[in-house]
């Protein structure tokens, strides 16, 4: 059974988080669709997951 964390924080704060894990890609767009395309080590994959939920918070989806 896995454990979820809810963290609290301001449209400001969830862009600079998104902000910080895009600078630790290289390629947005091609790492997006390698983790669409589920070729990413688990690592990345938490990255990628983490991208995704912020867009959605965000209103970027």
């Amino acid at each position: 059974m896995s454990i979820s964390t809810v963290t609290y924080m301001s449209e400001e704060q969830a862009q600079h988080r998104y902000e910080e894990l895009a600078r630790q890609v290289s390629d947005l767009a091609g790492f997006k669709e390698r983790g669409a395309n589920y070729e990413l080590d688990a690592d990345d994959a938490a990255i990628y997951d983490e991208l995704l939920s912020l867009e959605f918070l965000l209103g970027r989806e």
